[in-house]
């Protein structure tokens, strides 16, 4: 046996009594623990990768995913999540790993934390690790600056939520358009004709709820507004603040964030101002993020992706792939309108108030 293999067993040993999510300690304290030359104690890590125990990213360090190697029937998975803080891609992942539970499948997963260095590193990695599918989560930047259709030998690759710009070819999403027309349809029809929109990035998820609410706009004859550029909770907070300083004189009576984030900014940025929400401008958004409503203590109406159909539907299109099934065609996934009462019904006030007179 070589050095590196008997050092990898050692790591598998001493991993074994640590916990999954574990940060291992820098490369210089491993060297002194095993007794190890660099060589040999990177080498010993580059096996341990392979088998799905540990990840590293660059700037980042070691983490651990499993304690046990994962037996050799056993084949491995990929999936990059673009951000760790947001509940809706670990429902994703939920999705992913309950429909691969019974193959041979199994998941390893890293966030990339919405970095294009970071996800070219991880997909290249899975090219050479010996990894048989990759599902990756695209996000806002995901692709900036690179294409992984460029990256030789990669190995099946299903795209969830935002492919590369130049991808012709199957991913899955939820059907954006529909839901940003539904959402802006339930604002008219509460009797709302000068609605903003917070629009988002310049990526398929946000463009499609941006035509959404065009079409809704354009049917009932109503004049567009819209301001772009927005993607988090702090970036509703500056859409409050440019609201009540440029817009003062000519408010709109709702607003459409592009998510839940932007919109639960903006939520809180105008309580904040004493502005009363839905009383003096009505707020949705987009995604039914429920925990970050509930720790922001402001519940929206929005429109809900089910996140784990996603999962599942992103692990059946890569298994079709790796099995040499036709998978070409784009999955749309339906959405869902949740009314929490944050749009006022001016429509109803006005008949309630025509009856009192």
């Amino acid at each position: 046996m070589k050095k590196y293999q008997d050092l990898a067993g050692k790591l598998c040993t001493w991993l074994s009594t640590l916990n999954p999510g574990d940060m291992l300690p820098p490369e210089a304290d491993l060297m002194i623990k095993f007794n190890a030359s660099r060589n040999t104690l990177r080498s010993a890590m580059a096996l341990l990768r392979k088998d799905g125990l540990i990840a590293s990213r660059s700037g980042f360090g070691t983490q651990l995913l499993r304690r046990h190697r994962i037996p050799a029937t056993v084949s491995l998975v990929q999936v990059i999540l673009p951000d760790q803080g947001d509940s809706f891609w670990y429902g994703i992942l939920e999705g992913i790993n309950a429909a691969l539970l019974s193959t041979n499948y199994r998941v390893v997963f890293n966030n990339s934390y919405d970095d294009p260095v970071t996800n070219r590193e991880l997909v290249e990695q899975a090219a050479v690790t010996g990894m048989h599918g990759v599902i990756m989560i695209g996000h806002h930047h995901s692709y900036e600056g690179w294409d992984p259709e460029a990256i030789e030998d990669l190995p099946p690759i299903v795209y969830v939520d935002n492919p590369p710009p130049n991808h012709r070819g199957a991913y899955v999403a939820t059907d954006d358009e529909a839901g940003g027309y539904a959402i802006t349809r339930h604002i008219i029809e509460a009797g709302h004709k000068k609605i903003l929109h917070l629009a988002g990035h310049n990526c398929p998820s946000h463009q499609a709820r941006l035509q959404g609410y065009i079409r809704a706009m354009r049917d009932a004859g109503l004049e567009f507004d819209i301001a772009g550029g927005h993607s988090n909770q702090k970036d509703g907070e500056k859409a409050a603040a440019w609201l009540l300083k440029e817009r003062a004189q000519d408010l709109p009576t709702a607003v459409l964030g592009c998510n839940d984030h932007v919109a639960i900014g903006l939520a809180l940025g105008l309580k904040n101002a004493g502005v009363q929400i839905p009383e003096q401008i009505s707020i949705a958004g987009y995604a039914d993020i429920d925990g970050a409503m509930m720790k922001a203590g402001i519940m929206l109406t929005t429109v809900r992706q089910d996140a784990q159909a996603i999962g599942r539907s992103a692990a059946e299109l890569l298994l079709k792939k790796l099995t040499g099934q036709r998978a070409d065609r784009p999955v749309f996934l339906p959405v869902h309108l949740i009314d929490r009462s944050s749009i006022r019904n001016l429509k109803n006030e006005a008949k309630a108030s025509r009856k009192k007179s």
